[in-house]
């Protein structure tokens, strides 16, 4: 009996695909290179840098539908947008001001996602309000709008909440006082905002050179004609192995991504499964999202959201996989930081 063997060829690559590749990587490079002081300096450098990417993204989403509104439109996206990603913080500043001998710091008031339901009901109110005086917004344009701006707005919170939730145990719950512009607090802080990034950025680069290179079957053409069966499960399995093995060896050297609370971190070698969970959901996650920003492409016949970053497209088309992925990492750590005080409830 003749025996068959499966072989697995190598797609072949274009000299167009191969400029494309190289103009990513250079652009890339340059974004995190641009990005890496600000999340290491964390503080207010970390919140001014959200605030312009916030702006950069209601920019976006607002030009993405092919209607050309009035600079009135941008403002009030943009404020509401505004008060709903940093709500924790206007709160706790306000609550500071109320009663001055309360102690504040700014990581202070980040113990899980939070937003104003008054800001929600404002929102809504002035969109729909909108929508009865000018004929150029639709009802779809205000519930278009209503739901991303509440989408982006506790993504980029979220990554707030990953940046500072480190900050809060040691300096809240450790009751030891962070000094600015330490060791601790401007590299050891960093590396759980760091790891969940890593989760996308691997599951995104494995996706692209595993189906770029041996990519045969579509996974949905419809929404995303490029994306590949085997790029899926070759971005799942390269950014799981590569986070696992990362999350474990910072808990080896004595460094997790969580300081120590009553004894032990939420992601010390005793705890390996936290790692293993985070290392698992998040590139899923990350996936998904890539999914569901590519729908809206598609539903408005765009190829990116925007030109600021050359071979990506705009803010958008790289944050549409990290605003899930740092939403649910929020989540996820918040539980975790919640069931190690022996309290369940979720944020």
């Amino acid at each position: 009996m003749e025996r068959k063997t499966m072989i697995v060829s190598r797609n072949a690559i274009s000299e167009e695909l191969k400029r494309s590749t190289k103009t990513r990587w250079i652009s890339a490079i340059v974004a995190i290179l641009l990005v890496l002081p600000v999340i290491f300096l964390g503080e207010w450098p970390m919140l001014i840098f959200v605030g312009f990417v916030l702006g950069v993204a209601v920019w976006e989403i607002l030009h993405c539908t092919g209607q050309k509104y009035p600079p009135d439109i941008y403002f009030f996206m943009y404020l509401f947008a505004f008060l709903l990603t940093f709500w924790p913080i206007i709160r706790g500043i306000v609550s500071w001001a109320l009663d001055q001998t309360k102690p504040w710091t700014l990581y202070y008031v980040f113990e899980g996602l939070d937003i104003s339901s008054l800001v929600l009901i404002a929102m809504l109110f002035v969109f729909f309000f909108i929508v009865v005086l000018h004929s150029y917004f639709t009802v779809r344009d205000a519930c278009f709008f209503f739901t991303m701006i509440v989408f982006i707005s506790l993504g980029l919170q979220g990554i707030l909440y990953i940046r500072f939730i480190p900050l809060y145990v040691q300096n809240h719950l450790n009751a030891i006082p962070i000094s600015y512009f330490s060791t601790f607090n401007c590299l050891e802080s960093a590396v759980l905002l760091i790891f969940v990034a890593i989760s996308s950025f691997i599951n995104d680069a494995g996706a692209y050179f595993v189906g770029i290179y041996f990519g045969k079957h579509k996974m949905n053409e419809r929404i995303s004609p490029k994306k590949t069966w085997e790029g899926f499960f070759g971005g799942i399995i390269i950014a799981c192995i590569f986070c696992f093995a990362l999350g474990m060896i910072m808990a080896a050297v004595g460094m997790p991504m969580i300081p120590a609370f009553e004894g032990f971190s939420i992601f010390d070698l005793n705890h390996w499964y936290n790692i293993l969970i985070l290392s698992v959901a998040l590139p899923l996650l990350a996936t998904l999202g890539d999914f569901v920003f590519s729908s809206i492409k598609r539903y408005y016949e765009i190829k990116d959201f925007g030109h600021i970053m050359p071979g990506h497209g705009g803010f958008l088309d790289r944050l549409d996989s990290l605003i899930f992925v740092f939403l649910a990492a929020s989540i996820i750590v918040s539980m975790f930081v919640k069931g190690s005080q022996g309290n369940n409830i979720l944020v």
